[in-house]
Parts: C-alpha cells; structure tokens; sequence
C-alpha cells in the first residue's frame, strides 16, 4: 500500500494535513524553477531528436487532461524558459 492510500485509510478525506501532500510544489512559480533547474543541467529534446543526443537530454510531455486554460499557461511558460515539450 502506498504511502498516500495508507495516510487516507487512516485519516477521513476532510481531516487529510494538506502538508503532507506539499501542494505548494505545485506553483506556477515553483515548476518555471524546476523548468531552470532541468534546462541547466539537460537538454530538452523532441521526437525527431531522441536518437541525435549525446547530451543529457529530457524528453518532456504532458497531457491535457482537465482544463486547456491550465495548459495554455503551462505552455507560455515553458515558452518563456525555452523550454521544448509535446
């Protein structure tokens, strides 16, 4: 059992210590930081690069999964990283 299914079966859903889940890792500001992070040390690469590297590479994708608005700024600031993803 998972760390998190463990903490839920113990504690009811509304009783859940939001730290434990450390939302504030989920930012707009904090993932432009990981994006710097990632960008000094790999380079992001798309499909057409994945057997052209020799360099550590990251090969970035998400989903949209709930909402296109979310995704429209998730791209503008990658964008504003240079960041390439799919």
């Amino acid at each position: 059992m998972s760390i998190e299914k463990h903490y839920i079966s113990k504690h009811r859903k509304s009783e859940i210590d939001r730290s434990f889940y450390r939302y504030d890792d989920f930012t707009e500001s904090h993932y432009r930081e990981l994006l710097v992070l990632a960008k000094n040390n790999y380079k992001f690469i798309g499909l057409d690069d994945l057997n052209t590297s020799n360099l550590p590479w990251v090969f970035y994708r998400h989903d949209v999964d709930f909402s296109v608005h979310r995704a429209y700024e998730i791209a503008s600031i990658e964008s504003s990283c240079s960041v390439k993803s799919t």
